[in-house]
């Protein structure tokens, strides 16, 4: 089974839970782009981050984080702090790996489906799960 988000519906869920107007954009079929525009005094700067997934299972996602910019690390940092610890690790290099059965709503689920790939395309992030 195959479900196809598009980047503006990614958009959007982020928009709707955090409050945040993150835009997200496609590089390869493993890594997309977020960036956010963050007012800082009297001007206003781009914050790019990039996202590839490096493992899928039927447990957890691990991807890899990185970005050309000085603060990223620091914002990361911050916005990883927000959220609970029980949702994620962070390894060296990087590396996040997101537990999917601590994730609300998600534990039901895993009881029915297993995920097995995520991959990107220009119109938006295809998930393939298996039916157990």
């Amino acid at each position: 089974m195959k479900v196809e988000l598009s980047y503006r519906e990614i958009e959007k869920l982020i928009r709707d839970k955090a409050d945040k107007n993150v835009r997200v954009t496609y590089e390869n079929s493993k890594t997309i782009k977020a960036s956010y525009n963050i007012d800082m005094f009297f001007t206003t700067k781009t914050v790019e981050v990039y996202l590839e997934v490096r493992q899928v299972s039927s447990a957890s996602i691990k991807l890899r984080y990185y970005s050309y910019g000085f603060a990223v690390e620091t914002i990361v940092s911050g916005i990883l702090n927000m959220m609970d610890s029980g949702i994620y690790s962070k390894g060296d290099d990087n590396m996040l790996t997101i537990y999917l059965k601590n994730i609300d709503g998600l534990e039901s689920a895993l009881k029915t489906i297993s995920l097995s790939d995520i991959a990107f395309t220009n119109n938006g992030a295809s998930v393939v799960m298996q039916i157990k």
